[in-house]
């Protein structure tokens, strides 16, 4: 069994994992028993601790220390006696598992509206849900909306919003039809969370509803090689020299990789930040590869250290590879199809690119 305290952690703040361990078996005086602990979040694995104990009567425990680094669901894996030390028949109930819920302080937890909504209604309904019954705290919370996205001089600022019941629900009814920008943070006392990212949302007099993006609303999005352009309204391919990349004001170090033996390049790469996934484009050497992981030194990894392959499958790799929310996307020649593979599991499939691929 596994017990934590606090009940409901808080994203960077320390945690007590408890380990409720049963002997079924005989006691033997020499025998050690090693119990594992690792958080699992985003099909990512990550090991936090192993501890070895003395041989036990029928009950016993051991307490790992854990720090919560992502919000949302994190399950906590338990593993005893995985190097088989102490002899067993039956090692069924060697592993166990718990789903706990990290929740983060750093800023409001928003539940609505989605970021670009489009409605043709009068009024906007937001909604925050509030953690502070859980974490014992007193939030309320602030809420900016402009019609530009800098903030400097907002059209409104509405402090003091209160939670009932762990939801925040507040209404605003814009004057006008339009573009607008909003912001939140939340208040304990006469402290402040950061504020969010800027949102937007669009109030037209169209039945267009949903979610969609149009003039300066499209400056919310990380470019590169594109500009927006207040004459268009709308994005344009740069066309002026940008200094080279990458600059020495961007360089963070370097690292040797030990290459796995079935790969002698590296063509085709992407990370998720724990590893760095890697893989040869069949461009080069006419071949379909496997991807391999390598250690960043980030997440309990060794930098430059090699992990082994993400799948037994090989894919002939046409052009870059990209990871994105926990699998990463393999472009194999098809016009239609790309293919993927999930980081956590190894399982693959593809998804249909209606609009084709260049």
């Amino acid at each position: 069994m596994i017990s934590i305290l606090p009940q409901f952690p808080i994203v960077n703040s320390p945690v007590q994992v408890k380990i409720h361990l049963k002997n079924f078996g005989i006691i033997k005086r020499d025998d050690s028993l090693t119990v594992e602990l690792s958080t699992m979040v985003k099909n990512i694995k990550t090991p936090i601790g192993s501890k070895k104990i003395d041989s036990f009567g029928l009950r016993d425990s051991v307490v790992f220390s854990w720090t919560p680094t992502e919000d949302g669901a994190n399950i906590l894996i338990v593993n005893v006696n995985e190097n088989g030390d102490a002899a067993e028949d039956d090692l069924s109930d060697n592993e166990t598992s718990k789903s706990v819920y990290a929740y983060k302080t750093s800023e409001p937890n928003i539940v609505k509206p989605t970021n670009g909504f489009t409605s043709n209604k009068s009024s906007i309904e937001f909604l925050f849900a509030d953690i502070g019954e859980y974490v014992d705290k007193k939030f309320t919370y602030e809420i900016q909306i402009d019609t530009v996205s800098s903030f400097e001089k907002p059209i409104l600022d509405m402090m003091n919003i209160s939670p009932i019941n762990g939801i925040v629900v507040w209404t605003y009814s814009p004057p006008d039809s339009g573009i607008y920008f909003w912001r939140t943070r939340s208040w304990e006392g006469s402290d402040s969370s950061n504020w969010t990212k800027s949102f937007t949302f669009n109030i037209t007099a169209s039945s267009t509803k949903g979610i969609s993006f149009t003039k300066k609303q499209l400056n919310l999005f990380d470019l590169e090689s594109i500009n927006y352009s207040d004459s268009l309204q709308g994005l344009s391919l740069n066309a002026s020299f940008f200094p080279a990349k990458p600059t020495n004001s961007r360089y963070l170090g370097k690292f040797n990789v030990s290459l796995p033996a079935g790969i002698n390049n590296l063509s085709a790469l992407t990370t998720d930040g724990k590893y760095i996934y890697i893989a040869a484009m069949y461009y080069y050497n006419g071949q379909s590869s496997k991807i391999y992981k390598i250690g960043t030194g980030n997440n309990g990894t060794v930098e430059g250290q090699s992990y082994g392959e993400v799948t037994f499958t090989v894919f002939p790799i046409f052009h870059t590879i990209f990871y994105y929310d926990g699998k990463i996307y393999i472009p194999t020649g098809s016009s239609k199809y790309l293919s993927w593979v999930e980081t956590g599991t190894g399982d693959t499939d593809s998804i249909f690119v209606s609009g084709g691929l260049l």
